[in-house]
């Protein structure tokens, strides 16, 4: 029987395996014009978690769970990460870099030169897009929940956001299964997916929980770029979609595991407003 933590693995590598997102396969270039990826999985009947940052594989969210099963670590990062995936012989980054994102870090390259001179002392990295994530619940009562990232193109090198820190990136317990995406410092500061499944428990709905969480977020972050999404999956098989962004493509698959994923995060844009493009109950999408 399929358990939660696979059916996200799957879901995320798939996702990953996609070259027009930002995840494994075409994801977005560093300032360098280098890939460095993040991603995040955690099972949340026993809080294991692994996570990774700043890797060139093509699937981060697989050396992610050999982190959470095969180390007494959490997170790895960098150069340390890379040797780890050397010893489990999943370092291939063959076509990581496809010509799109190549052109994608060009064209950013190409302008941040061009109006540094205007807006010196502003950050010209773009805005955050198409992050991945699924959340899922199995036949047993667990869930899990995954991220993963190339983060956003023209990042200074080393740079890590929220996708693979726990807690803000995803979370996962008994009680439900968060994944989240958008603006990274934004979701670090505010903790969003732990933040999400704390007020779903207070609240006592997905919905309701999903949308305080990004409405607390967008009126915390000073710098005004606190948009994101959220998927939240209760124990009890209730889904909340939710974002403040201008679109978010997602899916539910009814079944077991009942799964949640989002396919494309979208530009970053902050609309302003909610949209009333929550999703909450046990029907099929």
């Amino acid at each position: 029987m399929l358990k939660a933590v696979d059916a996200v693995e799957l879901a995320v590598r798939a996702l990953e395996q996609e070259p027009s997102l930002n995840a494994g396969r075409g994801c977005s270039l560093n300032a360098d014009g280098q890939p460095e990826l993040d991603a995040l999985l955690m099972e949340g009947s026993s809080r294991r978690a692994g996570a990774v940052a700043g890797v060139a594989v093509q699937h981060p969210i697989s050396l992610a769970r050999m982190v959470m099963e095969r180390t007494e670590h959490v997170m790895m990062a960098g150069e340390g990460a890379m040797a780890f995936a050397r010893e489990q012989e999943i370092c291939d980054a063959t076509d990581l870099v496809t010509a799109e994102a190549l052109q994608e870090w060009q064209q950013w390259r190409e302008y941040s030169e061009n109006v540094s001179a205007l807006f010196a002392g502003r950050s010209q990295e773009a805005s955050p897009g198409d992050t991945v994530g699924a959340v899922a619940l199995d036949a047993e009562g667990c869930l899990a929940c995954g991220t993963s990232t190339g983060g956003v193109v023209g990042k200074r090198p080393g740079r890590v956001g929220d996708s693979p820190l726990i807690g803000c990136g995803g979370y996962a317990d008994a009680c439900g299964a968060v994944s989240a995406t958008g603006h990274g410092e934004a979701i670090a500061r505010v903790t969003l997916s732990r933040l999400a499944l704390w007020l779903m428990d207070s609240h006592g709905r997905c919905d309701l929980a999903a949308r305080d969480a990004l409405a607390r977020m967008r009126a915390l972050d000073e710098q005004g770029g606190g948009a994101g999404g959220l998927l939240l999956l209760s124990v009890n098989g209730d889904v909340s979609v939710d974002f403040t962004t201008q679109r978010m493509a997602w899916a539910v698959l009814e079944g077991q595991p009942r799964l949640c994923a989002v396919a494309r995060f979208g530009d970053g844009e902050d609309t302003g407003a909610f949209r009333e493009k929550s999703v909450c109950g046990t029907k099929g999408l």
